[in-house]
């Protein structure tokens, strides 16, 4: 698959001297013929903007902070397989595809996503080296602890954003991160009855250093502008990565009262006038938080409350 190969080409320009290598070298190195190396190149150069040709070769415009699945997992606390995926459609997809080979505590890391997706048929922008997009499973006995996941999901990935010194990091119901006002992360949770139980796939994708989202500038951000000294990707994934097993534990115990103290102080909703949509219509009204069941509560006049398991939200203030 040629965004395959792009990655590899990316990989060698890395750790090549200067970031810099000779057409022959790449050929060489890769196999590839010279139609497919310049069909990469253009791509990399024109599209994702990570490389500079001339007369004498390529040059990568910046190093990349690549994730390394054997950084990450020396780094977790956890005893399940981690793997990163050069390239895949979906983490999520290719996860519930194969659903019989993971096991609880499962992670499939994704460099580049072609198809990655968020909820209500979005579909998750993806770059190269900017992202953290990964798809974690857990095994979950009863289908009640899941309610909410959700929410417990977020306050995992902002305490985990949070522990870099990192503050202003805020939860938009249901299953959005914001940083200094703009959205940095998604989440997506999909289930599937298996022998019993219930399997659970959590894809959250978060963006780590500024790319450029086209139409999507004025409501999407990253954590950070460029890449700071003597911080990486591989920390944060196995941070987020070891804070989202901790949420899951609490949830399958029913011991949600951090989770919901936490969200509390991080609820971007709160107080503010918003549009909730979803299949039953529009209704608008002010957030007054959310319930034990993780359902957005909201004030919609005439001192009548109405809860929400689900819906697109906007604000109107």
């Amino acid at each position: 698959m040629e965004e395959d190969v792009k990655i590899r080409i990316l990989h060698l320009l890395n750790c090549a001297e200067a970031f810099f290598l000779r057409y022959y070298d790449i050929i060489d190195a890769l196999h590839l013929d010279s139609e497919t190396l310049t069909a990469c190149l253009n791509s990399l150069e024109s599209e994702y903007h990570l490389i500079v040709t001339d007369k004498n070769g390529v040059h990568l415009k910046n190093p990349i902070d690549f994730l390394d699945e054997k950084i990450i997992y020396k780094s977790t606390k956890t005893s399940c397989r981690v793997k990163v995926m050069d390239c895949v459609d979906s983490t999520n997809t290719f996860m519930l595809k194969n659903i019989d080979k993971f096991t609880d505590g499962d992670t499939l890391i994704a460099e580049l996503q072609t198809k990655g997706r968020g909820r209500r048929g979005d579909i998750w922008f993806s770059g190269v080296g900017k992202q953290i997009t990964f798809s974690l499973m857990k095994s979950f006995k009863t289908f009640e602890s899941l309610e909410g996941l959700s929410i417990g999901i977020g306050v995992a990935i902002a305490k985990a954003i949070e522990e870099y010194s990192l503050r202003n990091v805020f939860i938009k119901w249901p299953n959005d991160i914001y940083y200094d006002d703009a959205k940095i992360g998604g989440i997506l949770i999909e289930t599937v009855p298996y022998k019993g139980i219930y399997k659970v796939v959590i894809g959250i994708g978060v963006d780590v250093y500024d790319e450029d989202f086209k139409d999507l500038k004025s409501r999407c951000g990253a954590i950070f502008s460029k890449k700071p000294e003597d911080f990486s990707r591989n920390a944060l994934c196995a941070t987020i990565i070891d804070k989202v097993n901790e949420v899951c534990a609490q949830y399958m115990h029913n011991d949600r009262e951090e989770v919901m103290q936490y969200f509390g102080q991080h609820n971007l909703l709160l107080g503010r006038k918003v549009r909730v949509e979803n299949e039953q219509g529009s209704y608008y009204g002010t957030a007054l938080g959310i319930s034990n069941k993780g359902e957005l509560l909201l004030n919609v006049g005439d001192l009548t409350i109405m809860s929400f398991s689900s819906g697109h939200i906007s604000f109107i203030d």
